[in-house]
Formats: structure tokens, C-alpha cells, sequence
């Protein structure tokens, strides 16, 4: 796939995870991270930090990551070869970042989360390696009652009408990110229903307050134990 050139917000990193913090900090932020409800967010967050941390990418190459960015090294001589994912950074270079095993294998878990194959070679190229929240209608119950609504009156106008029904497109719920990570949260279908699709990308706004919701969560938790330096770091 052709890898757009990034805008100068792909200079945005998020500072915690550029700091050396301790094996002790990690482990707490782990623990943090086990006691999430088990929904959209704790799903995407496991990957997301896994992701971010072993690559060190910037949030805006997080969130622009996708499937067919990557691409399969095979073993050669000494080199055991792994996936690597292609990355346009700074100055529009590209450049090849490899993946550790357990990245690899976390994407494979947070993609059948999301109800997608964990099979690369199977899923669309377009398929953004971070997606929304696969809870997304269950947390925003007015979605999908405004949703039922419009099929309704769809269902009416059809009953109504003689012939073929004119149906005008429907607009799109400002929510989670859209496709390409910069818009909406739905799309529209070809009979006017709007669709959340599991390939879909998150804004990078959207994920920058997520990560920094989170840390800030963790920096409280570790601040209430007495390590104030290390919240400092974590915050």
C-alpha cells in the first residue's frame, strides 16, 4: 500500500512513554491496566500500549498504521526474519520498524477482539491496526436509537411511496474516528444505514486522551503510595 506523507502533527509523542521509566513504574501501570473493566477501552489500550512502547512511534504514525504497511521478513542465515511494519517519519522518509513476537501476537488477540480475522494476508489493506472501541453502540445508546429511528421512517417512506424510494444520504455521528483516523464515526451504507466498520481507524485526538486519562489514573494511584517522583514521570 502507498503510505501518505504525515503532517507536522506526527511530531506529537506521548511524553510518558518516552521516558525510561522503572521496572517498579511499568509494573504498576501494568497492574492499573488489569484492573479495567474488561471492555473496548481495556482492549484497545493492552494493544495500543504493547504497540506504542516496543516501537516508539509518534501518535499520528500509531493511529495511520496499517495492515498493508506490513510486511513479512523471512528468516535468513542467523536472521530468525518477523514482521516489520513500513513507516513515512520525518521529512517524508520511510523507514521499516520490526516487531517484536509479542506485539505481533497481542495485534493477532486486539484484531479478533475487534471481530476481524488474525490472519494479516486475509483482512483488507485499508484495515487500521488501531481501530475504535469494538463497544462503541453499547456505551452510545443514542446512536443506535437514533439508528432504529431512521430505519423506521425509512421502512415508512417505502410503505408510503409508489416505486423505488429516492433515499437521501444519511449523516455520519460525530464519535470515535472515522476511516482514515481524522473524521466521523460511521459511514454510510448503500441503502442509507450507517455502519460502524471493524476495519475503522481512531482519531489520534481520541487516543491521545485515552493514553492520557489513563497515565494520569496511574500518576494518582502511584502519587497515593508515596513514590511522588515516580508519578511526576508517569503523569
Amino acid at each position: 500500500a502507498q503510505l501518505g506523507s504525515l503532517d507536522t502533527a506526527a511530531n506529537t509523542r506521548f511524553r510518558p512513554l518516552e521516558r525510561a521509566l522503572s521496572v517498579k513504574q511499568w509494573t504498576h501501570v501494568g497492574g492499573e491496566l488489569r484492573r479495567l473493566p474488561d471492555d473496548g477501552r481495556l482492549r484497545r489500550l493492552r494493544f495500543v500500549l504493547a504497540f506504542a512502547y516496543s516501537t516508539g512511534l509518534r501518535l499520528t504514525e500509531l493511529v495511520r498504521a496499517q495492515i498493508g504497511h506490513l510486511a513479512w521478513l523471512p528468516p535468513e542465515g542467523d536472521d530468525p526474519g518477523g514482521w516489520m511494519l513500513q513507516v513515512v517519519g520525518k521529512g517524508n522518509r520511510l523507514r521499516s520498524v520490526p516487531l517484536l513476537d509479542e506485539v505481533t501476537e497481542s495485534l493477532r488477540r486486539y484484531l479478533e477482539d475487534r471481530g476481524l480475522s488474525p490472519e494479516f494476508e486475509r483482512l483488507p489493506p485499508g484495515t487500521f491496526l488501531i481501530g475504535k472501541r469494538d463497544d462503541l453502540f453499547e456505551r452510545m445508546p443514542a446512536i443506535e436509537a437514533m439508528l432504529a429511528g431512521q430505519r423506521a421512517r425509512r421502512e415508512r417512506r417505502r410503505a408510503a411511496f409508489q416505486g423505488p424510494p429516492a433515499l437521501a444520504a444519511l449523516p455520519s455521528p460525530a464519535g470515535d474516528g472515522d476511516r482514515n483516523g481524522a473524521g466521523a464515526a460511521a459511514t454510510a451504507t448503500d441503502d442509507g444505514d450507517l455502519a460502524l466498520a471493524p476495519e475503522d481507524g481512531v482519531k489520534a485526538a481520541t487516543l491521545y486522551a485515552e493514553l492520557k486519562g489513563f497515565f494520569q489514573h496511574c500518576a494518582g494511584a502511584l502519587a497515593a503510595t508515596g513514590d511522588r517522583a515516580g508519578a511526576e514521570r508517569l503523569a
